[in-house]
């Protein structure tokens, strides 16, 4: 039995509102269908735009604010450690 492996897409954004709902649409339209899409805000001075831009997109989009790097930073960290631990050397 083959599963598919976790792909994260991340989209770093800074002042990129503008921008931001293209982006996630493109990684939206991939043709991998086990995926998760991860848009981290860097401190963005938008008045909010690029949360809304990625909020618009409901539950499809997980966002990060800069406040929460070391979250991405675990979130990451852990995913890999589990793949590793299961990981079978042939």
């Amino acid at each position: 039995m083959s599963h598919k492996q976790l792909v994260t897409i991340i989209i770093p954004v800074y002042n990129g509102s503008n921008y931001l709902s293209e982006a996630i649409k493109s990684a939206i339209a991939q043709s991998y269908e086990k995926d998760e899409i991860i848009v981290f805000n860097h401190g963005s001075n938008d008045n909010g735009k690029t949360r809304d831009v990625t909020l618009s997109f409901g539950n499809a989009i997980k966002y990060l604010e800069k406040s929460k790097l070391r979250l991405i930073s675990f979130h990451l960290t852990q995913r890999y450690e589990i793949q590793f631990s299961t990981l079978t050397l042939k």
